[in-house]
């Protein structure tokens, strides 16, 4: 007789508030890379999610003036869903341009190049701006 099947999968379903300082981006990072670790995600998604919520949260905190800000992350099979929340002035990042290419890493200019990076890491990315909130969705591939 054949008993039923059942299968551990991993889970991370987090809800973090943070004041928009960059002092608040360290627990953050820190708490969502535990909830990752503890729901059994691999090194190639927690430096990923790193990378994104750095990037995000960082641009948020110096150009978003935001009173608050928020993220909420799930990892439901298959993939990493970061919702970053904020108050601030609508932005659309995924409406900016690319980054001009520089002849070499010397002339080239910094910044500009986060919006970049997270939709290089990102599987998908959207965004609305909706009951006064942006609300910035990056999935990354588990």
């Amino acid at each position: 007789m054949m008993g039923a099947l059942t299968m551990e999968r991993p889970m991370l379903d987090l809800h973090l508030q943070m004041r928009p300082a960059l002092s608040e981006l360290e627990p953050v990072r820190q708490a969502l890379v535990a909830g990752l670790r503890e729901a059994g995600a691999g090194h190639e998604l927690v430096y990923k999610a790193e990378l994104v919520l750095e990037e995000v949260l960082s641009n948020i905190v110096r150009h978003g003036r935001a009173g608050q800000i928020a993220l909420h992350a799930r990892l439901p099979l298959g993939e990493l869903r970061l919702l970053f929340e904020d108050d601030g002035p609508a932005f659309d990042p995924t409406a900016q341009p690319a980054p001009a290419a520089a002849a070499d890493a010397l002339s080239a200019a910094t910044g500009g190049r986060g919006v970049a990076l997270v939709m290089h890491f990102a599987r998908s990315i959207s965004y609305a701006h909706a009951e006064g909130l942006n609300r910035l969705t990056v999935s990354i591939a588990a």
